[in-house]
């Protein structure tokens, strides 16, 4: 074996050991070094994180053997990751009690989601398969989850057997799947079966023996039912995000179809994080409806990755997206204002005094983080400090919340130079100067409805035309 693929085996191997005694959470790279007798720099020469150190390991010892052609192999290939998994079983229910961006979770679904493609492929229109594959693929997800954690008894081939009755059974009506959704979210919503159903214009036994026949498909418990009420399990808590999705899905093309070609009508959805940028899209809103009044725009207020997530399931047309943000798979469009970071400290703080603010002076204090994982990778790299050093009292995503914990105490909050004044805190920008851009992105190859494709045309004139008055 040679020198770094040795280095590589000993780290997996540290991992996988560590992993069987600690929650991932609590393992450090220090630990992980320590526990192999290699050095944290042959860590970080072969490893970005302790999160690609696990998804490597699964990359290692099955993925890169794994092939799916058509729907049988597809299923077979689903025994041996229950077969693996069971081996392996208290290493990756460790792994997958991680959530968000990295984790293994995500790494998963990623995986597995191409599969889930070329098995669809040959079974939904084309225009259907991305849809159905990013369903199917959080479905497996979470039920590989539930295997583990609460079925320890059940064989990998029993298990699989389950799944594989999902091919199996019999076409239904148009109708039927339509109102499956429908149903589901009814009955989540009322919190009862007979108020759900006098709401849906049903009996209360038909809409009773529709859910109980979902749960039997789909192998899962939906609801914890009670004498005089029902409440949703994690499972029915999933599928009731997916159907939502498919209701708003389905709300959202029918507006766009519903009014006449020569009518420029519609929604134009845009999730957008916290940036002054706001104000230029705000700029260019406005004057795209005062040619197209009957265009109505959704604004979803959101982290980067939480609008990627988003516009992945054809729920945002657009996202105005803060750096640091992989964008490889859209098109975008560079937004003109850059943000400066700065540490937003109390009034009463002796920092609040200074012009500007130093590494030394912030990495000894309680700092609150943007909860993006990049975005704290980023400021790690402006201390010069591994992220692990820092004292990371809380995270936020809507700088207001920041704002409150910083008032009470909780800490420095690390975010962009504001340009409201809020009472009791200020911000001191850094030094040296840490800036972010923006860009407004939309998918690659995505067709876009009408709206949107000339929203996008109406703001590239926009930004153009700022262009030219800024040089």
């Amino acid at each position: 074996m040679k020198g770094s693929a040795l280095t590589k085996w000993a780290l997996c191997d540290a991992m996988k050991t560590l992993m069987l005694k600690k929650p991932f959470q609590k393992i450090s790279i220090r630990e992980i070094c320590e526990c192999c007798g290699m050095s944290r720099k042959s860590f970080y020469y072969h490893y970005k994180d302790k999160y690609d150190l696990v998804n490597s390991i699964f990359q290692s010892e099955f993925a890169d053997d794994a092939i799916c052609r058509n729907m049988e192999e597809g299923v077979d290939l689903l025994l041996e990751l229950a077969r693996y998994f069971q081996e392996n079983r208290r290493f990756y229910l460790n792994a997958f009690s991680v959530e968000g961006q990295n984790s293994f979770t995500e790494y998963f679904c990623d995986f597995l989601r191409p599969i889930a493609a070329q098995v669809f492929s040959s079974v939904f229109p084309n225009n259907s398969v991305e849809f159905y594959s990013v369903f199917m693929t959080d479905a497996l997800c979470a039920s590989f989850k539930r295997y583990l954690r609460d079925t320890p008894g059940l064989s990998p081939e029993e298990y699989v057997e389950r799944i594989r009755t999902l091919f199996q059974v019999p076409q239904r009506s148009p109708s039927h799947l339509r109102l499956n959704p429908v149903w589901s979210s009814a009955a989540a919503r009322e919190e009862n079966i007979t108020r759900a159903a006098r709401l849906l214009h049903i009996s209360q036994p038909t809409l009773s023996r529709q859910l109980m026949q979902l749960e039997e498909e789909l192998g899962a418990q939906l609801f914890h039912r009670g004498r005089h009420s029902i409440v949703l399990t994690d499972d029915g808590m999933l599928l009731r995000r997916r159907a939502q999705e498919i209701l708003d899905l389905a709300e959202k093309t029918s507006q766009e179809l519903s009014h006449r070609e020569e009518d420029l009508a519609g929604e134009v959805s845009i999730g957008c994080g916290e940036t002054r940028n706001m104000t230029v899209l705000s700029q260019a809103i406005a004057s795209f409806r005062r040619s197209h009044p009957y265009v109505q725009f959704s604004i979803y207020s959101a982290t980067a990755d939480d609008t990627k997530e988003r516009m992945e399931r054809g729920l945002l047309d657009l996202g105005l997206l803060m750096e640091p943000v992989d964008i490889s798979r859209y098109e975008f469009l560079r937004m003109p204002r850059r943000e400066r970071w700065a540490a937003l400290v109390r009034e009463d703080s002796p920092l609040a005094a200074q012009s500007c603010v130093t590494p030394a002076e912030l990495s000894r204090l309680p700092l609150i983080m943007a909860r993006r994982e990049s975005v704290q990778t980023e400021l790690a790299g402006w201390f010069g400090l591994p992220a692990e050093h820092l004292e990371v009292a809380a995270t936020y995503n809507l700088v207001l919340n920041a704002v409150s914990m910083v008032r009470c105490g909780v800490g420095v909050a690390l975010c962009y130079v504001l340009d409201d004044g809020y009472a009791g805190v200020r911000t001191v920008p850094l030094s040296p100067t840490l800036e972010s851009g923006a860009v407004l992105a939309y998918k690659k190859g995505q067709a876009l409805s009408r709206p949107s494709r000339a929203f996008v045309a109406h703001i590239k004139q926009c930004l153009l035309s700022i262009s030219h008055n800024e040089t």
